[in-house]
């Protein structure tokens, strides 16, 4: 499994590639939260289609929390909820990324 080290991997290029946007030319990215193990972040692409926004959660710029959350494997259980539970449950809406992504 690959996870994003930190919010500055996220450009454009890579967001249209994850989340197949036509033309995305811009982004702009707020801090929303900062956990235990990990950051938030609004993430706003502009694109052909308009504006998307979405919500990516990174792993934390601390490194004993990132350590600590890599020890215990968090990322991975997370991200695998996403992929195999969360599309099994109605009530839950899976992130779009996280479905997309496959286990390497």
């Amino acid at each position: 499994m690959s996870v994003v080290p930190s919010i500055d991997e996220l450009d454009v290029a890579w967001l249209s590639r994850h989340l197949d946007l036509v033309g995305a030319t811009d982004l702009e990215v707020t801090s929303v939260g900062q956990g235990q193990v990990a950051n938030c972040y609004r993430l706003r692409i502009h694109h052909d289609a308009g504006t998307s926004s979405v919500i990516a959660k990174v792993p934390s710029n601390d490194d004993v929390s990132r350590s600590t959350a890599t020890l215990q494997r968090l990322y991975q259980r997370e991200v695998s909820f996403y992929q195999y539970l969360a599309p099994s449950d109605r009530h839950t809406n899976a992130p779009l990324l996280l479905r997309r992504t496959r286990r390497a």
